[in-house]
C-alpha cells in the first residue's frame, strides 16, 4: 500500500466518521422531536426508529474510532453492572438497568446453545 492509499484510506475512515457523528445528532434530534409529538403509534415508531439508529450509528463509530464490537459490549455490560451497584440510581432506573442485564445475559445465553 502506497503513501497515496494510505492517505487517502485516512481520508476515508475521517470522512465516515464525521458522517457517522452527523448521524447521531440527528437522530437524537429526530428521537426528541418525536417525544415532543405525543404518544401516538406514529410517534412511538418514530422513536423506535431514532433509538435503533443511534444504537447503529454508534456500533458503526466506534468501529471506526478502532473499537470492536465485543470492546463496546464488554464496556456496556460493565456500565451496566455499575449502574445497578450505583445508589444514586432511582429505584425505576435501578429495575430498568436490572431488566437490561437480564435481557443481555439471554441473548448471551442463546448464543452459547
Amino acid at each position: 500500500m502506497g503513501f497515496q492509499d494510505i492517505e487517502l484510506d485516512i481520508s476515508k475512515n475521517i470522512r465516515i466518521i464525521e458522517q457517522q457523528k452527523c448521524e447521531i445528532v440527528i437522530s437524537a434530534g429526530n428521537l426528541l422531536k418525536s417525544l415532543s409529538v405525543g404518544n401516538g403509534n406514529v410517534a412511538i415508531d418514530n422513536a423506535l426508529e431514532s433509538l435503533t439508529d443511534i444504537v447503529l450509528f454508534s456500533y458503526i463509530l466506534g468501529k471506526r474510532l478502532g473499537l470492536s464490537i465485543t470492546e463496546i459490549e464488554n464496556k456496556l455490560d460493565k456500565k451496566l453492572r455499575l449502574g445497578a451497584l450505583n445508589s444514586d440510581n432511582s429505584n425505576i432506573v435501578a429495575s430498568d438497568i436490572k431488566e437490561i442485564i437480564e435481557y443481555r445475559m439471554l441473548q448471551k445465553n442463546k448464543k452459547r446453545v
